[in-house]
């Protein structure tokens, strides 16, 4: 399974969001990540698209994108995060992902 980890900034502040130092922190007990908000390239966007992880043999990889969208990200790039793991997106649309 492969998804995107991303932070949608429902206060629409974006000073705010810019100087949060938000983080990430992923871990399954084993393997740890920690991905830090950098706001170097932030230009006000509402969404974070802080990576991809992938689930596989009862761990996952985690890959830092760091990237900033006007748009939710799995509307704007929604194949950005198989393609980062090397797969062919589907040539069908939704529902071939999921947004909780």
């Amino acid at each position: 399974w492969v998804y995107m980890v991303f932070v949608d900034d429902f206060t629409n502040k974006a000073d705010e969001f810019k100087n949060s130092e938000a983080h990430i922190s992923i871990t399954n007990g084993i393997v740890n990540h920690k991905v830090d908000f950098k706001p170097t390239s932030y230009k006000d966007e509402r969404y974070w698209l802080a990576g991809c992880i992938m689930f596989i043999d009862g761990s996952y990889e985690f890959t830092a994108l760091n990237a900033f969208f006007n748009s939710m990200p799995s509307s704007e790039v929604p194949d950005i995060c198989l393609e980062t793991y090397g797969f062919n997106p589907p040539t069908t649309k939704k529902p071939w992902y999921h947004i909780w």
